[in-house]
């Protein structure tokens, strides 16, 4: 008998707990934003800009870390 592939299961599993931390962050962003810029001296632009530069950086890790497992297998 043939072993099933669970590797999809894996991937949607992890991809659907990629949602909640993504989900809170987004939505709560701008309930902490105003606070935090006032009290460390921050203006919005530049703590938005940072989340921005942030988030730039995660995509391409995200799009190396897929390239370095792609030539492992």
């Amino acid at each position: 008998m043939e072993k099933k592939f669970k590797g999809w299961g894996v991937l949607a599993a992890a991809f659907i707990l990629s949602f909640i931390p993504t989900g809170i962050m987004g939505n709560c962003f701008s309930l902490y934003m105003a606070p935090v810029c006032e009290n460390l001296g921050f203006s919005v632009t530049s703590w938005s800009l940072v989340n921005l530069i942030a988030s730039f950086a995660s995509a391409i890790g995200a799009m190396v870390i897929a390239g370095l497992y792609q030539k492992k297998i």
